[in-house]
Protein backbone atom coordinates (compact mmCIF):
# COMPACT_ATOMS: atom_id res chain seq x y z
CA UNK A 1 0.00 0.00 0.00
CA UNK A 2 1.84 3.49 -0.83
CA UNK A 3 1.82 6.56 0.80
CA UNK A 4 -1.60 8.31 -0.88
CA UNK A 5 -3.87 4.91 -0.25
CA UNK A 6 -2.72 5.32 3.68
CA UNK A 7 -3.12 8.89 3.89
CA UNK A 8 -6.56 8.86 2.54
CA UNK A 9 -7.40 6.04 4.40
CA UNK A 10 -6.48 7.87 7.74
CA UNK A 11 -8.21 11.03 6.66
CA UNK A 12 -11.57 8.92 6.10
CA UNK A 13 -10.89 7.18 9.69
CA UNK A 14 -10.60 10.42 11.09
CA UNK A 15 -13.63 12.30 9.37
CA UNK A 16 -15.77 9.71 10.09
CA UNK A 17 -14.73 9.74 14.21
CA UNK A 18 -14.53 13.73 14.05
CA UNK A 19 -18.77 13.47 13.06
CA UNK A 20 -19.44 10.94 15.41
CA UNK A 21 -17.47 12.76 18.32
CA UNK A 22 -19.38 15.95 17.61
CA UNK A 23 -22.72 14.44 17.59
CA UNK A 24 -22.00 12.58 21.01
CA UNK A 25 -20.53 15.55 22.49
CA UNK A 26 -23.96 17.43 21.72
CA UNK A 27 -25.88 14.36 23.04
CA UNK A 28 -23.62 14.48 26.25
CA UNK A 29 -23.36 18.38 27.07
CA UNK A 30 -27.83 18.30 26.46
CA UNK A 31 -27.76 15.35 29.15
CA UNK A 32 -25.98 17.24 31.67
CA UNK A 33 -27.62 20.06 31.30
CA UNK A 34 -31.11 18.41 31.96
CA UNK A 35 -29.69 16.65 34.77
CA UNK A 36 -28.16 19.24 36.57
CA UNK A 37 -30.63 22.18 35.80
CA UNK A 38 -33.91 19.89 34.58
CA UNK A 39 -37.20 19.93 36.23
CA UNK A 40 -39.08 16.69 36.79
CA UNK A 41 -42.57 16.23 35.95
CA UNK A 42 -44.91 13.36 35.86
CA UNK A 43 -45.43 12.05 32.25
CA UNK A 44 -48.13 9.85 30.89
CA UNK A 45 -47.27 7.13 28.07
CA UNK A 46 -49.74 7.57 25.19
CA UNK A 47 -48.13 4.84 22.78
CA UNK A 48 -46.11 2.22 22.89
CA UNK A 49 -44.37 1.39 20.05
CA UNK A 50 -41.38 0.17 17.32
CA UNK A 51 -39.63 1.36 13.91
CA UNK A 52 -38.58 -0.26 11.51
CA UNK A 53 -36.03 1.18 9.09
CA UNK A 54 -33.65 0.53 6.44
CA UNK A 55 -33.55 -1.48 3.23
CA UNK A 56 -31.35 -4.61 2.85
CA UNK A 57 -30.19 -4.14 6.48
CA UNK A 58 -32.85 -2.94 9.20
CA UNK A 59 -32.76 -1.42 12.50
CA UNK A 60 -35.55 -1.96 15.10
CA UNK A 61 -35.78 1.57 17.30
CA UNK A 62 -38.32 1.17 20.51
CA UNK A 63 -40.43 4.31 21.28
CA UNK A 64 -42.53 5.39 22.86
CA UNK A 65 -45.04 8.56 23.33
CA UNK A 66 -45.62 11.08 25.89
CA UNK A 67 -47.54 13.66 27.24
CA UNK A 68 -46.79 15.78 30.40
CA UNK A 69 -47.88 19.32 32.05
CA UNK A 70 -44.84 21.67 33.30
CA UNK A 71 -45.32 23.08 36.68
CA UNK A 72 -47.19 26.05 36.87
CA UNK A 73 -48.65 25.82 33.48
CA UNK A 74 -51.53 24.54 31.68
CA UNK A 75 -50.44 23.24 28.33
CA UNK A 76 -49.43 20.08 27.70
CA UNK A 77 -46.33 18.18 25.68
CA UNK A 78 -46.59 15.56 23.48
CA UNK A 79 -43.34 13.97 22.74
CA UNK A 80 -41.78 10.96 21.19
CA UNK A 81 -38.55 9.47 22.27
CA UNK A 82 -36.59 6.49 21.46
CA UNK A 83 -35.82 4.16 24.29
CA UNK A 84 -32.77 1.08 24.50
CA UNK A 85 -34.85 -2.06 24.75
CA UNK A 86 -34.32 -3.07 27.87
CA UNK A 87 -36.03 0.48 29.65
CA UNK A 88 -38.82 0.19 26.79
CA UNK A 89 -40.12 -3.12 27.91
CA UNK A 90 -39.82 -1.71 31.39
CA UNK A 91 -42.93 0.72 30.21
CA UNK A 92 -46.17 0.13 28.10
CA UNK A 93 -49.08 2.63 27.32
CA UNK A 94 -50.92 4.43 30.17
CA UNK A 95 -47.89 4.11 32.30
CA UNK A 96 -46.72 6.89 34.00
CA UNK A 97 -42.86 8.79 33.85
CA UNK A 98 -40.66 10.80 35.21
CA UNK A 99 -39.16 13.38 32.61
CA UNK A 100 -37.02 16.11 32.97
CA UNK A 101 -37.64 19.35 31.04
CA UNK A 102 -35.94 22.33 30.52
CA UNK A 103 -38.01 25.25 32.36
CA UNK A 104 -37.52 27.79 29.95
CA UNK A 105 -37.93 25.30 27.24
CA UNK A 106 -40.35 22.33 28.18
CA UNK A 107 -40.16 21.10 24.30
CA UNK A 108 -36.66 20.27 25.46
CA UNK A 109 -37.03 16.99 27.77
CA UNK A 110 -36.17 13.61 28.12
CA UNK A 111 -37.37 10.58 30.29
CA UNK A 112 -35.73 10.73 33.45
CA UNK A 113 -34.77 7.29 33.22
CA UNK A 114 -32.56 7.94 30.39
CA UNK A 115 -30.41 10.89 31.13
CA UNK A 116 -27.61 8.01 32.22
CA UNK A 117 -28.24 6.23 29.41
CA UNK A 118 -26.52 7.30 25.91
CA UNK A 119 -29.17 6.65 23.22
CA UNK A 120 -29.37 3.60 21.22
CA UNK A 121 -28.21 5.57 18.06
CA UNK A 122 -25.29 7.21 19.79
CA UNK A 123 -24.32 3.88 21.14
CA UNK A 124 -25.35 2.07 17.42
CA UNK A 125 -22.88 4.72 16.23
CA UNK A 126 -20.03 4.63 18.81
CA UNK A 127 -20.07 0.35 18.07
CA UNK A 128 -19.71 1.08 14.44
CA UNK A 129 -17.03 3.72 15.16
CA UNK A 130 -15.16 1.23 17.68
CA UNK A 131 -15.49 -1.72 14.81
CA UNK A 132 -13.75 0.07 12.28
CA UNK A 133 -11.02 1.31 14.10
CA UNK A 134 -10.60 -1.80 15.42
CA UNK A 135 -10.20 -3.85 11.88
CA UNK A 136 -8.57 -0.85 10.74
CA UNK A 137 -5.87 -1.25 13.14
CA UNK A 138 -5.60 -4.89 12.68
CA UNK A 139 -5.71 -4.72 8.88
CA UNK A 140 -2.30 -2.34 8.92
CA UNK A 141 -1.14 -4.73 11.66
CA UNK A 142 -1.75 -7.10 9.61
CA UNK A 143 -0.47 -5.19 6.45
CA UNK A 144 3.27 -4.51 7.99
CA UNK A 145 3.38 -8.21 8.77
CA UNK A 146 2.91 -9.00 5.18
CA UNK A 147 5.57 -6.52 3.97
CA UNK A 148 8.23 -8.20 5.96
CA UNK A 149 7.08 -11.29 5.13
CA UNK A 150 7.16 -10.75 1.22
CA UNK A 151 10.21 -8.53 1.67
CA UNK A 152 12.26 -11.17 2.75
CA UNK A 153 10.96 -13.72 -0.21
CA UNK A 154 12.01 -11.34 -2.50
CA UNK A 155 15.82 -11.69 -2.20
CA UNK A 156 17.94 -12.01 -5.39
CA UNK A 157 19.97 -15.61 -5.78
CA UNK A 158 23.14 -15.86 -7.15
CA UNK A 159 22.72 -17.76 -10.79
CA UNK A 160 24.21 -20.80 -11.07
CA UNK A 161 26.96 -20.59 -14.05
CA UNK A 162 27.32 -24.20 -14.06
CA UNK A 163 23.85 -24.47 -15.87
CA UNK A 164 24.86 -22.74 -18.88
CA UNK A 165 26.95 -25.42 -20.57
CA UNK A 166 29.67 -27.51 -20.57
CA UNK A 167 33.45 -27.17 -21.18
CA UNK A 168 33.03 -28.41 -24.79
CA UNK A 169 30.54 -25.16 -25.33
CA UNK A 170 27.35 -27.73 -25.22
CA UNK A 171 24.53 -26.03 -24.10
CA UNK A 172 22.18 -28.04 -21.16
CA UNK A 173 18.35 -27.13 -20.85
CA UNK A 174 18.18 -23.80 -18.87
CA UNK A 175 15.50 -24.07 -16.39
CA UNK A 176 15.66 -20.94 -14.75
CA UNK A 177 13.17 -19.52 -16.46
CA UNK A 178 10.31 -22.43 -15.73
CA UNK A 179 11.69 -22.05 -12.36
CA UNK A 180 10.49 -18.65 -12.48
CA UNK A 181 7.33 -18.83 -13.99
CA UNK A 182 6.28 -21.39 -11.14
CA UNK A 183 7.89 -19.19 -8.51
CA UNK A 184 5.61 -16.40 -9.47
CA UNK A 185 2.55 -18.28 -9.38
CA UNK A 186 3.32 -19.48 -6.19
CA UNK A 187 3.88 -15.77 -4.56
CA UNK A 188 0.87 -14.65 -6.89
CA UNK A 189 -1.63 -17.53 -5.50
CA UNK A 190 -0.24 -16.75 -1.92
CA UNK A 191 -0.62 -12.86 -2.16
CA UNK A 192 -4.48 -14.33 -2.96
CA UNK A 193 -4.97 -16.41 -0.40
CA UNK A 194 -3.31 -13.71 2.23
CA UNK A 195 -5.54 -11.38 0.85
CA UNK A 196 -8.83 -13.25 1.68
CA UNK A 197 -7.31 -13.99 4.59
CA UNK A 198 -7.08 -10.68 5.71
CA UNK A 199 -10.51 -9.55 4.31
CA UNK A 200 -12.03 -12.37 6.36
CA UNK A 201 -9.93 -11.44 9.86
CA UNK A 202 -11.03 -7.45 8.59
CA UNK A 203 -14.88 -8.33 8.92
CA UNK A 204 -14.40 -10.75 11.67
CA UNK A 205 -12.59 -8.56 14.16
CA UNK A 206 -15.16 -5.89 13.02
CA UNK A 207 -17.92 -7.52 14.18
CA UNK A 208 -16.53 -8.51 17.03
CA UNK A 209 -15.64 -5.32 17.51
CA UNK A 210 -18.86 -3.63 17.06
CA UNK A 211 -20.49 -7.30 19.73
CA UNK A 212 -17.71 -7.02 22.38
CA UNK A 213 -15.70 -3.87 22.10
CA UNK A 214 -18.24 -1.17 21.37
CA UNK A 215 -20.58 -1.72 24.82
CA UNK A 216 -17.85 -1.76 26.77
CA UNK A 217 -16.50 1.58 25.74
CA UNK A 218 -20.17 2.92 25.53
CA UNK A 219 -20.37 1.70 29.61
CA UNK A 220 -17.45 3.14 30.49
CA UNK A 221 -18.58 6.68 28.40
CA UNK A 222 -22.22 6.34 30.45
CA UNK A 223 -20.56 5.97 34.14
CA UNK A 224 -17.64 8.22 33.40
CA UNK A 225 -19.28 11.21 31.27
CA UNK A 226 -23.13 11.16 32.68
Amino acid sequence: MGLVPQIISVAVLLSGLSWGGVSLATSIVEKRELTQTGVQAPATVTQHHKKTVGGRTTSVYHLIDYTFTPIGKAEEHPTEVILPSDLWNTVEAGSTIMVTYNASNPADNQPTMILKRLSPFASDMIGMLVGIAVAVVFTWFSWQLFRVITSRRRKPKTPNPGTRGTATGTAKPDRSKVQQAAAEFGVLALLLLIFLAILAAFFTVFVCGIEFVGPLVVELMQNSLL
